[in-house]
């Protein structure tokens, strides 16, 4: 009898605190997703980048300048060292 009566407390305090530790998460503001151009912001000049753009295409090379509309990346293309200028609007994530 209070073999049955601990382990319903026992269940019941579990319950409760995985409730609670969920409710509290649900409670902090997430931050709110950044813009392609926000994150390039924050990556210094001369870091290497891997870029996926809008038609799937993968490039991965070393950042050089920001502007308003894109930003530069230097990367290899056929053996050479290429530099291109990169809209924002093209590209889909950065890492």
């Amino acid at each position: 009898m209070v073999r049955n009566q601990v382990a319903l407390l026992c269940t019941a305090l579990l319950l409760w605190s995985s409730s609670a530790s969920a409710n509290g998460a649900c409670q902090v503001a997430a931050a709110p997703p950044q813009g392609v151009k926000e994150q390039f912001t924050q990556i210094p000049a001369g870091s290497v980048v891997e870029v996926k753009l809008a038609d799937k295409h993968k490039i991965r090379g070393r950042l050089g300048s920001i502007t308003d509309s894109g930003f530069d990346l230097q990367f290899t293309k056929a053996g050479k060292i290429v530099t291109d200028t990169l809209a924002f609007d093209n590209v889909r994530s950065v890492r």
